[in-house]
């Protein structure tokens, strides 16, 4: 899904950990509209994204960029 990780892109260039958390919480609210959507093909069961654990990667990114 494009959007999403378009979405966990842009979380890497964020300022603050208060938007990082509402943009993965807006994230995870995509997740769930996608996946309560029927659609013609092979059903698409993309996971919610653990706040925590992209936290926790934003702030390692931050302390040792690049």
């Amino acid at each position: 899904m494009r959007k999403v990780e378009g979405g966990l892109a842009a979380l890497w260039s964020v300022g603050s950990e208060t938007d990082v958390r509402a943009r993965v919480a807006a994230l995870n609210t995509e997740i769930a509209k996608v996946n309560s959507r029927m659609v013609e093909g092979p059903p698409t069961r993309l996971a919610s994204l653990d706040v925590d654990e992209i936290v926790s990667e934003w702030r390692a990114r931050r302390a040792h960029p690049g």
